[in-house]
């Protein structure tokens, strides 16, 4: 028997297929959500494409090479490249993969990492591969405005749609800019369309039954995860892709879950572990992939040793923590080192605390015990360990966690804490020190500090001595449990030479500024003077411990980035472009390159959110009162894939709100990419838009427009659309001076570019 057949978004399945499948629906919305509003011609998708890759490359590549100096932020990935091809282990607050794919390519032309990218104007020395690292996101720039036509292609919108989506994009200052430097924002926000379009690309065979489990579904799948995971890999806002494209995943599980899906339990646990599997175990195996090959190239000690752990630190080689650490016994004199900055522990008998602050709190008048920056041998450095337990001499070693007193050798005085408030932090107490033949029986316990143990293990178990370098601990005063804290945020004033203070914190593992370890011995003997990797063989650390203890500090550390920069923006202000980042300036030429949008397209994509938002409460509250506002086709667009894009946007943009350390505009640029694609969606939509009668069931047949209105609303599209190219163009002409640093604007011209918060170089 022949099977009769029916249609379902076009494809055609036979009758014993033809049932309820709510993978049809795509959040809420019925079967029509990539149907298209009408026909389009094969041959200008092709068209149209060649002309958005011809412009987003001639934007980009165009003087790519000026200027031929450090600018922004290639200050850090350059300096990262570098890092990799001298196999200098370093730290970053991001994962590894975009700066390995730098690496890469400088490894690709044999360049040494000699150059160290040190500051922002520093020209290029011959030889340096800067071009080529530029080369590699202009690509993937272009990239980027050739994936969002595609989306919008697979989308099924026109392909005058299409063009004004990618154009939205080739067009604007602030993706040529970040697609022309040593940045991370082309890498990051090319995987992030790229995924979207995978996933796209997975959705619709996932709405054909018949393509359900086949080749091609398994590689759309398997490639949105892949492409998630090099999101994630390059900066860690890559987990925001995860949640747009996770949105629509958990939605379309829901759907089959409906029970008119009359899809098996063993199908449906299919579907969810296949999703498991392409969309979260695999892509963190691609993800760990980067941290082992992070730790695979950085097997040298380099600037990034101090933040990690002594354990850490004894794994790579040349580690000065290995090379230089001595082994610590009672009656050394040592200098004390913060170990959340280059800062001693500092004391002069000159310098005492005034009587009295501004705020009329009393000190106690004591000798000054401060935190000196960079001065590791200072006289008023060093201290020596005394031993509190009778019969102890110079032979014995210091063990963990021993209560000790520590003895200021320039002055003679012993450090002592008491209940006095410290100058900066009245809740504090206050850090001092006290003549050794004044301390009193009642004194003597306030002069015992406990080296509390933090890290560093022994390397003999059997012989737990304390060393020098490598084993970090906290200074607790045992007798009012307070942990020597320097603050490196505030300085004292004049009468303390504007040292960071010292004090003693109650909370006494709130931060790492309470975290010490010493840094070299005085007059070390000659028969003690060998190094901890001379005695012990090099520690194996697995890669599990090494990725564990490395997410760990840099989540600690993107947490710990101050709020303040002076170009650091507000999210509330990123839609409408109104403050910028300065990116670069040569005070010769009086050149500038200025980070900012365009400023055409970033206000049409607010209005045209603005207007989907009205039409859709207009369209809910009008349903709610029984009558009908537009007609099914447009129902389904508005509340399907445009719904999708607004969440994605929003998946993007919200949680930025909730984030306290700095943020600045490009932060805003994935958000911004969907917006593009939303707002060409919606135009498309908009300008076919249908109101449905009121006064009758609606039909199908009457949802179709003639065919003259067809033509006159495709000619007003159009219209529209070249309308707003041609506006793009021009704004991106007027601000070129300061998106490529080539031109040298007059003092009247940049004032005259001054708008709303946006602050200018050279407009005196």
């Amino acid at each position: 028997m022949v099977s009769s057949k029916t249609k379902i978004n076009n494809v055609d399945i036979s009758t014993k297929d033809k049932r309820y499948n709510p993978s049809y629906e795509y959040l809420g919305t019925r079967s029509l959500i990539f149907k298209s509003l009408t026909e389009n011609s094969d041959k200008l998708y092709i068209i149209y494409h060649y002309i958005v890759v011809i412009f987003a490359l001639l934007t980009r590549i165009l003087y790519i090479n000026k200027p031929a100096e450090v600018v922004f932020d290639e200050v850090h990935f350059g300096k990262f490249a570098s890092y990799y091809l001298e196999n200098e282990f370093f730290f970053d607050l991001h994962p590894p993969m975009g700066k390995i794919c730098t690496y890469l390519l400088g490894k690709l032309v044999r360049y040494n990492g000699e150059f160290k990218f040190d500051d922002i104007g520093i020209p290029y020395p011959e030889g340096v591969p800067f071009l080529l690292y530029r080369l590699f996101n202009c690509f993937l720039g272009v990239g980027i405005c050739s994936l969002v036509f595609k989306i919008l292609k697979e989308l099924k919108m026109k392909p005058i749609t299409c063009l004004l989506g990618a154009m939205l994009v080739v067009f604007d200052n602030s993706h040529i800019i970040e697609s022309r430097l040593i940045l991370l924002d082309a890498q990051l926000n090319f995987w992030i369309v790229a995924s979207i379009y995978a996933f796209v690309r997975f959705y619709k065979l996932q709405l054909n039954i018949q393509k359900n489990f086949t080749w091609s579904w398994y590689l759309w799948l398997n490639l949105t995860g892949l492409f998630l995971s090099f999101v994630i890999s390059i900066k860690y806002v890559g987990v925001l892709t995860f949640l747009m494209i996770g949105v629509a995943v958990a939605f379309n599980l829901w759907q089959l879950l409906d029970k008119n899906a009359k899809i098996s339990d063993k199908t449906l646990l299919k579907h969810l572990l296949l999703r498991v599997q392409a969309l979260i175990i695999c892509p963190f195996i691609y993800y760990l992939f980067w941290f082992y090959l992070h730790f695979q190239i950085l097997y040298k000690s380099g600037q990034g040793d101090d933040f990690m752990s002594p354990e850490f630190q004894r794994n790579l080689e040349e580690s000065p923590i290995l090379k230089e650490s001595r082994d610590l016994n009672y009656f050394d004199i040592v200098n004390f080192k913060s170990s959340d900055g280059d800062c001693m522990l500092y004391s002069n008998g000159n310098l005492k605390y005034p009587f009295q602050y501004p705020d009329g709190r009393i000190s106690s008048q004591g000798q000054q015990v401060t935190c000196t920056p960079n001065d590791y041998e200072d006289d008023n450095s060093w201290w020596q360990i005394l031993p509190t337990v009778e019969g102890v001499n110079s032979n014995h070693g210091v063990a963990f966690n021993a209560v000790v007193q520590l003895k200021h050798v320039k002055t003679n005085s012993v450090l002592k804490a008491h209940d006095v408030a410290s100058p900066l932090h009245p809740t504090n107490e206050e850090i001092t020190t006290i003549p050794a033949e004044n301390i009193s029986p009642e004194d003597y316990e306030f002069t015992l500090f406990k080296l509390d143990f933090v890290s560093g293990k022994a390397m003999d178990p059997k012989v737990p001595q304390m060393k020098t370098k490598y084993n970090k601990f906290r200074l607790i005063h045992v007798k009012t449990q307070v942990a020597l804290l320097t603050d490196q945020d505030f300085v004292l004033p004049e009468w303390a030479l504007h040292h960071y203070e010292i004090n003693g914190n109650k909370k006494i593992h709130e931060t790492a500024n309470q975290v010490w370890s010493m840094e070299k011995i005085k007059d070390l003997p000659a028969e003690r003077d060998f190094s901890s990797s001379s005695r012990y063989e090099k520690p194996k650390i697995s890669f599990f411990s090494k990725y564990a203890e490395l997410q760990k500090k840099m989540f600690a550390a993107n947490n710990g980035l101050p709020s303040e920069h002076p170009f650091a923006s507000s999210p509330e202000e990123w839609p409408l472009s109104l403050s910028g980042v300065s990116y670069w300036n040569d005070d010769s030429t009086k050149r500038q390159i200025f980070f900012i949008g365009n400023l055409v397209g970033w206000w049409l994509q607010v209005a045209v959110v603005i207007i989907y938002v009205i039409i859709i409460c207009l369209d809910l509250i009008i349903e709610r009162r029984g009558f009908k506002f537009l007609t099914k086709d447009v129902r389904d667009q508005l509340y399907g894939t445009s719904l999708w894009l607004i969440l994605g946007w929003l998946c993007h943009y919200l949680p930025f709100f909730l984030m306290n350390r700095q943020k600045f505009l490009h932060h805003y640029l994935p958000a911004h990419l969907i917006l593009c694609v939303f707002t060409a969606h919606f135009i498309e939509i908009a300008s076919f838009i249908k109101f449905a009668p009121n006064d009758q069931e609606e039909d199908e047949s009457e949802n179709m427009q003639d065919e003259k209105t067809q033509k006159i609303n495709n000619m007003k599209l159009h219209m529209l659309v070249f309308f707003i190219i041609i506006s793009l163009v021009l704004f991106l002409n007027y601000w070129r001076a300061l998106t490529y640093g080539l031109e040298t604007l007059s003092i009247e011209e940049t004032k005259a570019r001054e708008w709303f918060d946006i602050k200018l170089q050279y407009t005196k």
